[in-house]
């Protein structure tokens, strides 16, 4: 049986998370419906009728703002890994003229390569995705929370 009764901030907020959620994976918004009818117990026309009525307008700045701080995440990140990579490139000329002072025979620099510091990029890359993934929850959980509490 399927509700008809008013929409709870606390169904607001699943609805908005299950349609955020799938669009950033690149799935429909009618799937997203489809899903949220399911978890809520509504048809996939009332929770799409209520994501374009209500939620998306609530959260329309709140996508713009996640959007650009995952902008901002993904430039620290690069830029962050530009260093680490300009730190390593400066660790391995040193090394380099330390081998051609020490042997007088140039060392190929297509050997060395750091698998530790390539691993240390892949984690530092993920905690940042973890990061972006907890700022855009919790800003769609205060922008619909106090959304629907000016209500």
């Amino acid at each position: 049986m399927m509700r008809q009764d008013a929409w709870s901030k606390k169904e607001d907020q699943i609805l908005a998370k299950i349609v955020t959620t799938y669009i950033d994976q690149g799935k429909t918004q009618l799937d997203a419906f489809k899903q949220a009818g399911l978890e809520l117990e509504r048809t996939a026309a009332a929770c799409g009728y209520r994501w374009n009525a209500v939620v998306r307008k609530q959260l329309q700045s709140t996508v713009e703002n996640v959007e650009e701080s995952g902008k901002e995440a993904e430039d620290t990140l690069n830029s962050e890994r530009m260093n680490m990579l300009e730190d390593a490139i400066a660790h391995l000329k040193k090394w380099k003229e330390w081998e051609v002072e020490k042997s007088s025979q140039p060392v190929d620099e297509t050997k060395w390569v750091s698998a530790n510091e390539y691993e240390e990029m892949l984690n530092e890359r993920d905690l940042w995705k973890d990061k972006y993934e907890k700022l855009r929850e919790e800003i769609v959980r205060v922008t619909v929370g106090e959304s629907m509490e000016a209500k």
